[in-house]
Formats: structure tokens, sequence, C-alpha cells
């Protein structure tokens, strides 16, 4: 299957880890390094990331990408409601974010 370039440079961005941002050169260098069989465009990846600013997916950072606010806040919940279906059922009230 194959997935936009936005999709792997959000996917590259939160495995990376890092901080400050990650530079596209660091997206890219994760992207072909896990996307095996992929033809890799440059071009392509730099739209996704323009497409990304201009709907408020990333934030630039002086040359590099971050996740914006409301895009990590998501990810935590959604990964709070996948532990929730798997662990037991406990009387703890779920975690304020």
């Amino acid at each position: 299957m194959v997935q936009s370039y936005l999709v792997m440079a959000v996917s590259a961005i939160k495995a990376l880890k890092d901080r400050t941002g990650s530079s596209s050169a660091a997206i890219k260098k994760y992207i072909v390094a896990n996307n095996t069989g992929l033809v890799f465009l440059q071009h392509a990846l730099k739209l996704a990331l323009k497409t990304g600013v201009a709907n408020g997916t990333l934030i630039p950072v002086k040359g590099s990408f971050k996740l914006s606010v409301s895009k990590r806040a998501r990810s935590k919940f959604c990964l709070y409601k996948n532990q929730s279906r798997t662990s037991s059922s406990s009387n703890s009230p779920p975690p304020t974010f």
C-alpha cells in the first residue's frame, strides 16, 4: 500500500522524536530506509511539507518541521484510547492532557 508523502513525513517526525524538529534531510533518510520499493521523489516531499504547513499539520522551525500541538494531542489521545482497550478494567479516572 502506497502512502502519501505527508503521511510518511508525519510518521517520520513521530519516529525521530527530535525535540527541536526534524530536518527535511532526516525525514527523507527515514522514508527511504523504511519504505522499500519506493521511488523517492524529492519534489513530492517538498510539496507535502509545504501542504502540511499550510493546513496546520506541521510547524516550520528554522529549516526543520515539528508536529502541531493538535496533532500531538490527538496522537496521545489515540494512544490512551488503545491502551484502555487492551488493559484490564480499572476504576481510575482517565488522565488529563
